[in-house]
């Protein structure tokens, strides 16, 4: 699984695909991003400026995405959002648009049944 985690865009990044998740206790530690390629990855620091020039830090080699695995966690929740929300949308596009193509016979059906729930069946 490839997962990259931005922490200054809020965004963790799983298979390629984005959501927003609030990275901020990672970049109080100076990360910049996460870069995870299955069995091992990398943290990318920060540029500090020490007063006179920027500083670049080395990156960090990985091996275990544990301590971060809280961010994909995050990540499958907004994407489960996301795809219901979708899905909703879908649904009632669909609906409408049936709606909104009834036939004259479906019309007058659904008339006399909304009647019928009304005044009750005669």
């Amino acid at each position: 699984m490839r997962v990259s985690i931005i922490t200054s865009d809020n965004k963790v990044f799983v298979g390629g695909e984005a959501m927003d998740v609030d990275c901020s206790a990672l970049a109080t530690d100076g990360l910049h991003a996460l870069q995870w390629y299955g069995e091992f990855g990398e943290l990318e620091f920060a540029q500090e400026f020490d007063g006179e020039r920027w500083q670049l830090k080395p990156n960090k080699m990985i091996t275990d995405l544990s301590p971060y695995q809280s961010y994909v966690d995050q990540w499958q929740a907004a994407k489960k959002e996301h795809d219901d929300r979708v899905e909703a949308a879908r649904l009632k596009a669909e609906e409408d648009w049936r709606i909104a193509n009834r036939t004259p016979e479906e019309i007058e059906r659904d008339a006399r049944l909304m009647l019928e729930q009304i005044y009750g069946s005669n």
